[in-house]
């Protein structure tokens, strides 16, 4: 689904399984700074924003590219 599940108020995260992978993918969204969110796949870093909705919408397009790059 595109539910982000909450870790804790300052870190949100999604895993997507996939029939092509041993291993699931890991999406973490950090709020890093009050205006500093952290997007990161597999705990590799790839991107910052400076608001949740920027980086929530952001976040599927950077997986399908992280993906297809694998």
């Amino acid at each position: 689904g595109d539910t982000w599940m909450k870790v804790s108020p300052n870190h949100f995260t999604k895993v997507i399984r996939s029939p092509a992978r041993f291993f699931p993918t890991t999406l973490d969204i950090v709020l890093h700074h009050k205006d500093e969110w952290q997007f990161f796949i597999n705990r590799n870093y790839i991107a910052s924003f400076n608001t949740w909705d920027e980086v929530s919408q952001a976040a599927p397009m950077l997986y399908s590219l992280h993906k297809d790059t694998q």
